[in-house]
């Protein structure tokens, strides 16, 4: 194989006026590429001059050119462009009516200065090869921002909360109310609502979409309910019903009722979380309580009092007795108690007990003990009787009961009547009254007729004292105001004493008599120190009883129409009583028979013809 060289070169040698010609050219190039490029420059420098603060040319948004624009120019050429972009309605079927809100009223709205900030933005803040391939850009084939809008929530919320109000048909609730003693029920019916979160739901999505131009809802009902329905009425009746029930209240064996009527006047109906509910009208309650039991159960205190004799010395004392009244604020609150303890379904017990509260003394045993001893009642007796002529209008009834007071029998002293009293005069004081005289009663007969009264419940406090007694005589007929047999009249004929009632103090201390009397009545009361004996009674044994009759008599004294009782009847019959006082120790001290012989006294009505 033959050898092969490498091809050789060969450099012709330059001229001197080429290289020249050539070092020209370069320096040409080379001049013309920095002018260009001090152009460019002062180019950009004077762009970038031109355009601070406003938009780079070619920037456009909303299809509004906005290149070379500060921002407030910008903002007002965008607004009136925005505003119609952005502008629309909604249309919202409700219960088959349309209603055609506008964005803006459903919180939609063109974000202006969020669109002139994005404008502003263009060229800017970028690398300097991405601003200018940015910028230029622009000025080549423009640039268009995307305009922003906002979306308030809150705004739709509120509008459809606004429909919502407007549209609703509220529910009619169950009532009670009570109408007098019937209950009148007004039965519940049902409300229409929109419901607001599902109608929400349909425009949210669609408002809050930029290029949305229209949204379209229909918004759908649901059924409201009352607070208070039918079924809470039945509750609240039947609780009225169970609260009403009979209220008994007791003070000892004595009882009061409030009727199952009577409390339910007490019951109102207001309004609670779920409708009326049962309440109770205190003041009511207090009223009833106060009207029902105040006087009822009511006792004045018994003052505790001086004997004092006939010469106003002090004898000895009487201890009182303290009285009670109603407690009408706790008696209130305990029969409230009882009413509103059936609506929490407490246990009930009796009857409750009457709340009283005490009424003190003016005067306490402990304070009259340190003045005069304590004295004892040992007996007492009260008559009533018609007062009238027949005892000289009560004179001479409440005479005898006004001088005796005081008196004091001491240990083995002598009562007697018709000595103490007397004289039976006008001037002692006495008046004409009634006697028995032979078949007649005459009823203004002799002055003190009808003083029998008095020696009569003398007597009968005397004998139940257990005292001696000495005399004793009983009316001719009986008179039916006294205990049977055990009356005791007294009478005198010219100065002499023919019926007289007397007894012995024979007890080892002093007796004080205390009287009283008023209109129709007289009472007499014996006290000592102390009060040993023990006094019993027979009944009265009858005997040899002969009926009265009753005859009516006309008489011209009289007018036609009137009539006039002039005799009573009084069946005739004889009586024993007998009568044992004992000692403390049980000793008979005593042994009295009181024996009555009472004729038969016939009645007359006279029956006027005049």
């Amino acid at each position: 194989m033959a050898a092969t060289h490498p091809e050789e070169i060969h450099l012709e040698p330059v001229s001197e006026r080429a290289l020249a010609r050539t070092l020209r050219a370069l320096l040409v190039v080379v001049a013309m590429t920095v002018m260009v490029v001090v152009a460019v420059l002062l180019a950009w420098i004077t762009y970038e001059r031109i355009s601070d603060g406003r938009a780079y040319q070619g920037v456009t948004a909303a299809g509004v050119p906005l290149g070379g624009m500060t921002a407030d120019e910008a903002t007002a050429a965008l607004t009136p462009a925005m505003a119609e972009l952005y502008a629309g309605t909604a249309e919202v079927s409700v219960a088959g009516s349309p209603l055609r809100p506008t964005f803006a009223e459903l919180g939609r709205a063109p974000d202006v200065a969020s669109t002139v900030a994005a404008v502003m933005a263009v060229g800017r803040g970028l690398t300097l090869e991405e601003q200018i391939v940015e910028r230029l850009g622009a000025l080549t084939g423009g640039r268009a921002v995307a305009t922003q809008m906002t979306f308030d929530r809150q705004a739709l919320d509120a509008w459809i909360s606004a429909v919502a109000v407007a549209e609703r048909r509220s529910p009619t609730p169950a009532s009670l109310r009570l109408d007098g003693r019937r209950f009148v029920v007004t039965p519940d019916s049902l409300g229409v609502g929109i419901d607001q979160g599902a109608l929400a739901a349909q425009l949210a999505p669609s408002l809050a979409e930029p290029t949305t131009t229209t949204a379209t809802a229909t918004a759908t009902t649901v059924p409201l309910e009352s607070d208070n329905n039918d079924t809470d009425v039945l509750v609240t009746k039947v609780a009225v019903a169970d609260m009403a029930r009979p209220v008994t209240v007791a003070l000892g064996k004595k009882t009061w009722t409030f009727s199952a009527p009577r409390v339910r006047s007490w019951l109102r109906l207001v309004e609670g979380p779920h409708g009326a509910v049962p309440a109770l009208d205190a003041a009511a309650v207090q009223q009833a309580v106060t009207k029902t039991l105040a006087k009822q159960v009511k006792r004045k205190p018994l003052q505790t009092r001086f004997l004092v004799t006939k010469s106003g010395k002090r004898f000895g004392f009487v201890a009182g007795r303290p009285g009670r009244q109603l407690d009408s604020a706790a008696m209130t609150q305990r029969v409230s108690a009882r009413v509103l303890g059936r609506r929490m379904g407490l246990p009930e017990g009796g009857a409750l007990a009457v709340a009283m509260k005490g009424v003190e003394l003016k005067m306490s045993a402990a304070e009259a003990s340190e003045i005069v001893p304590q004295m004892t009642r040992l007996a007492g007796w009260t008559t009533y009787f018609p007062q009238g002529e027949r005892n000289g209008n009560g004179i001479n009834i409440h005479l005898p009961a006004r001088i005796l007071n005081g008196t004091v029998i001491r240990p083995g002293e002598i009562f007697d009547f018709v000595r103490a009293v007397g004289p039976f005069s006008w001037a002692r004081g006495y008046r004409m009254g009634g006697i028995i005289q032979g078949s007649r009663t005459l009823p203004t007969g002799a002055v003190a007729g009808g003083i029998c009264s008095a020696s009569t419940t003398m007597f009968n406090a005397a004998v139940r004292a257990g005292l001696d007694i000495l005399t004793r005589d009983n009316h001719s007929y009986y008179i039916t105001r006294y205990p049977l047999g055990l009356d005791a009249t007294v009478s005198t004929k010219a100065g002499t004493i023919v019926q007289n009632m007397r007894f012995r103090n024979d007890t080892p201390h002093p007796i004080f008599v205390s009287a009283a009397y008023g209109f129709g009545w007289v009472r007499f009361e014996l006290y000592a120190i102390e009060q040993t004996r023990q006094v019993s009674f027979s009944r009265p044994q009858v005997s040899n009883r002969i009926k009265a009759t009753d005859r009516v008599v006309r008489t011209s004294r009289l007018r036609a129409g009137q009539s006039e009782r002039v005799e009573y009847p009084a069946d005739g019959m004889d009586v024993a009583v007998t009568r044992t006082v004992r000692s403390a120790s049980g000793r008979v001290l005593h042994t009295d028979t009181f024996r009555s012989h009472y004729v038969r006294w016939n009645g007359i009505l006279e029956v006027g013809t005049r």
